[in-house]
């Protein structure tokens, strides 16, 4: 059986049909040793600089800093615990479990003891005790019982080549050598020893020894398995053997040409040989060639895994970690061989050589196994070759889009030789096969019937549909099914019909067109899924709803089984019926990967499927494709509260302010690694099922109660896991909102009922001896708004503005107006706003430039939250009004004025002490009624502060609750 890769250079091209990972992806380094799947599903990478755990999205890398006992790990195994144990360069072990690493406390012990030597191999039993092989220690093996921290050593004679099965029943390779051994040129035993334990595990005894020529002096990998029937697969250097334990016969013997780097098991028994070449395949006695692309073959690799959904993971020492999600897929694109990667047209012919042809190129390839070789089509103007071909009379028909229409060879093999018996000019779009030397042809908009005789070829028939054709079908009875950019059009006997006419759903475009054994007719149509009309014109119309990849389906072709392929945008899908003479669907598998997107033309011979698609051309044996039943394992791997980081837990108990849940979860699949579907819901919230492709979800302020969320996620094909990962949510009331605080706060509201009469009481009398006061106060302050003085400078500006024809008369006579305007708003308010007071501040200011000019400076630092507290009205425009009063404002001593707000949720106003001559001074009416009103309605002071250079006063502001509370 011959299996091939993807073959490809540029190793991060998602269009080649693998993926690679490297230090730009997450990996800590590009010496990767080791890959395995732990039971969970995640996968597991050993580098030279840490662990990596992967989940198809992120790598979680640990180091030292983490608690790994050494950076360089070679190798890592999970135990019956589900511990991963980690091989390392030192030989000190560590493990991961639950999210940490833990290290021996006997490494140290142990380092001292095994020195130089190097752990080939280890294995983990039931009773927790680590048996090491190593390589370079003469004394023999190491048991380490983990319970006890105790090291016991094994002796196995020196300079022995040895396999040694352990109690857990796997074999562990070693050879017991000096550490001075390559310097000495020691001659080691020419046998291969096999070992076990004898009863009481202090010593071992000898089962068989093999005999067969070691090589000397060289550092040697040795690695072995130990199969179900009692075989044993081994490798020494570039040895591979399969030993049976009951003779010292070899079952299969192998020399490689190069050394065996490491040994992996599939769950087949089968092997991957990672060797300083290719890696090679073994199973059923016998080696697999394989065809490696150019990425493996360079970089040196060290382990090769099959994943559970069957992708294959390469590990090597210089270009990091690949991914292969399929061996029967291969795909050639311009790295290996093809010569664009818009592939325009192929065709398999007779003898099952691939036929291929590149978009905007006059030359295509011929695929034979390994081989590649091209032929030249003449005189194509740059455009591209559509079509080939193949008749039952030899002939092959290869035809371009260009004017030069096709050419006709007698014979493939004249194909191969580039020798055209024909030629037709005009550019043909698709082709469809009739009887002897006859094909019927589209052009744009045209429809031919061409015939060759000898070297000249007619068209005796030609119709014009004016339409852009892109597929024709010849049926059973004849009629040539045509599709257009304007739906399915049908020609038999020399008449057109329009089958969008008969059937609506067919009157839009249709890119392909093909029959099936039961002649039913399936239509490949641009945005609408397929339509099958069957011999009794009845209609299937199948859609992503019925499991179709995508409804933009672009070619088909229906294989020797009577199953169909359809080429979509996302992939492939296989169409299985279960009957192909009387049409009924089964189901649809679908293919989707990098190298199946955009696929243009599919062509099928035998097993063979050939994909055509904007990034090469992708083939492979339909029987190798399997649809993938492996659910995804999904976990929830994070959970935040009120964005916090949270324990993970199945069931969790919180309090009523508990309740911003962010949960994050992943669904293990690496087939489509990070496009993979979710399902969740949150039970009791969401009615139904919510789907995303993120991986996770937020639940702001949950009500108290009882709840369950529950998520699970869909594999590449389709398959939902049904044992989706949940967590148990309970989040309880709080405190007033429990039975026996209800019953006290009845009790509390009849004490307060009684207790507020008694403070209405006392408070009436209290408003009543206030109000009197405030009524004296208000008509103060109402003097000391309507100051003469103030209207009469006002007055003045405004006449000395009037006849100096000045523009701001008008302007000043509007501000002056909302001044009093505010000033009749508010005179029955105690307190307002501050952003109110301000705005008649700014207002007051406006009136004072137009006084003073730029001679009053105003230097604003107001807190836009403190502008909703409250101040005592009309006491800034107040003390603005003191400060020009009782300040000399000049343009030889301009004036400083500041207004802010402090941290002690005050205002203060602090300005320049330039006080004008004595007479000035104030009675202090303005200051005396603002700290009145403070200190009967919120028992507080304003502050007043005066040094030689400036004189400020601090109001305090009142907050919207002490309002409220204030005014209740």
């Amino acid at each position: 059986m011959l299996l091939c890769l993807i073959d490809s250079a540029n190793t991060s091209a998602q269009s080649s049909g693998y993926r690679s990972y490297g230090v730009k992806d997450g990996l800590p380094s590009s010496e990767v040793y080791f890959s395995m799947q732990d039971s969970k599903g995640y996968m597991w990478f050993t580098t030279d600089k840490g662990v990596c755990r992967f989940d198809g999205y992120e790598f979680k890398t640990y180091t030292t800093s983490n608690g790994l006992a050494d950076n360089t790990i070679f190798e890592c195994q999970e135990d019956y615990k589900g511990r991963i144990w980690f091989r390392s360069l030192s030989g000190k072990l560590s493990y991961y479990f639950k999210d940490s690493i833990y290290k021996l406390p006997i490494n140290d012990s142990l380092n001292k003891l095994i020195k130089a030597a190097f752990c080939e191999s280890m294995s983990i039993d039931t009773a927790d005790n680590v048996y090491m092989a190593l390589y370079g220690f003469s004394r023999g093996l190491i048991k380490i019982n983990t319970r006890k921290g105790s090291i016991k050593i094994i002796p196995i004679p020196k300079d022995r080549s040895y396999i040694f099965i352990s109690p857990d029943k796997k074999a562990l390779s070693g050879f017991t050598c000096s550490p001075g051994y390559f310097s000495k040129g020691l001659v080691r035993d020419s046998l291969l020893h096999l070992y076990t334990l004898l009863p009481g595990d202090t010593s071992i005894r000898e089962i068989r020894s093999w005999k067969w020529h070691i090589p000397d002096n060289i550092l040697i990998h040795d690695c072995s398995f130990l199969l179900p029937d009692g075989k044993i697969a081994a490798s020494v250097y570039s040895d591979f053997m399969i030993l049976d334990t009951s003779s010292v016969n070899f079952l299969f013997y192998k020399k490689l040409p190069t050394e065996i780097i490491n040994l992996s098991m599939n769950k087949n028994y089968s092997f991957w040989l990672s060797t300083l070449n290719s890696p090679e395949y073994y199973s059923n006695n016998e080696f697999t060639h394989m065809s490696f692309p150019s990425f493996i073959k360079t970089n040196h690799i060290t382990s090769v895994t099959t994943d559970k959904e069957g992708g294959t993971w390469f590990t090597s020492l210089y270009g990091a970690v690949y991914y292969i999600n399929s061996l029967s897929f291969r795909t050639y694109t311009i790295e290996n061989g093809m010569l664009g990667n818009k592939i325009t047209g192929v065709a398999i012919d007779k003898q099952g050589k691939i036929w291929a042809a590149s978009e905007h190129n006059n030359k295509y390839v011929i695929i034979d196994h390994d081989s590649i070789t091209y032929r030249t089509l003449p005189n194509i103007d740059g455009l591209s070759i559509t079509n080939f071909l193949f008749k039952n009379n030899g002939e092959v028909w290869i035809s371009n889009n260009s004017n030069t229409g096709l050419f006709i060879y007698n014979t493939p093999k004249a194909a191969e030789e580039g020798k055209p018996s024909a030629n037709f000019h005009g550019g043909c779009v698709c082709m469809v096969s009739d009887t002897g030397s006859s094909c019927w042809v589209s052009g744009y908009g045209s429809l031919f019937y061409l015939k060759k005789i000898d070297h000249e070829v007619t068209a005796p028939v030609f119709k014009k549909l004016d339409s852009k054709i892109f597929s024709l079908c010849k049926s059973a009875d004849q009629s040539i099914y045509i599709g257009t950019l304007n739906g399915l059009w049908r020609y038999k006997s020399d008449s057109l019909i329009n089958i969008g006419k008969i059937f609506p759903v067919l009157k839009n475009r249709i890119d392909d067109v093909v029959e099936t054994k039961d002649h039913s007719i399936l239509v490949a149509t641009k945005d609408t899924g397929i339509i099958i009309i069957q011999p009794d014109n009845k209609l299937i119309h199948l859609t992503t709803s019925n499991g179709l990849l995508s409804n933009f389906c672009q070619c088909l072709s229906v294989d020797y089984k009577g199953n169909a392929w359809v080429g979509t945008n996302k992939g492939i899908s296989h169409i299985l019926f279960k009957n192909t003479t009387n049409l009924i669907i089964d189901t649809i598998i679908n293919l989707s990967s990098a190298n199946l997107f955009e696929v243009n033309k599919i062509a099928t011979k035998g097993d063979t499927v050939c994909a055509a698609t904007n990034n090469g051309l992708t083939v492979f044996n339909m029987n190798l494709v399997s649809y993938n039943k492996i659910a995804p394992s999904i976990f929830i791997t994070g959970l935040k509260i009120n964005n916090k980081n949270w324990p993970v837990s199945k069931s969790l108990s919180l309090n009523y302010d508990e309740n911003y849940l962010f949960i994050s979860f992943v669904g293990l699949t690496y087939k489509d690694a990070g496009n993979t579907q979710y399902r969740y819901k949150m039970e009791d919230i969401d009615t139904g099922w919510i789907y995303t492709k993120n991986r996770d979800v937020q639940y702001p302020k949950l009500a108290p109660g009882n709840y369950k969320f529950v998520v699970s996620a869909m594999n590449n094909d389709g398959k939902w896991n049904m044992e989706p990962a949940t967590m148990q949510l309970n989040i309880s009331p709080p405190f007033w909102a429990t039975w026996w605080f209800r019953s006290l706060f009845v009790a509390a509201i009849a004490g307060f009922i009684y207790w507020r009469f008694k403070v209405v009481e006392s408070r009436t009398k209290k408003e009543a001896d206030i109000n009197k006061q405030l009524i004296i106060m208000e008509l103060k302050e109402l003097k000391a708004q309507m100051d003469p003085h103030f209207l009469f400078n006002n007055l003045n500006t405004l006449t000395h503005l009037v006849e100096l024809k000045s523009d701001d008369a008008p302007e000043f006579v509007e501000e002056l107006s909302k001044y009093y305007r505010y000033s009749l708003q508010f005179r029955n308010a105690e307190f307002t706003e501050l952003e109110n007071e301000l705005k008649q501040a700014v207002r007051y200011i406006h009136i004072l430039k137009i006084r003073f000019g730029d001679n009053m400076k105003i230097k604003w630092n107001i807190d836009e939250p403190l502008k909703s507290y409250y101040v005592a009205t009309y006491s800034l425009q107040l003390l603005l009004e003191n400060i020009t009063k009782h300040n000399i404002v000049s343009a030889a001593k301009p004036l400083w004025v500041e207004i802010s707000t402090t941290a002690q949720n005050s205002l203060l106003v602090k300005n320049q002490l330039q006080p004008k001559n004595s007479s000035a001074l104030s009675n202090g009416h303005g200051l005396k009624s603002i700290n009145q009103r403070y200190q009967l309605l919120t028992k507080r002071k304003t502050t007043i502060n005066q040094t030689t250079e400036y004189f400020c006063v601090e109001l305090p502001l009142i907050t919207p609750d002490e309002y409220e509370s204030t005014y209740s």
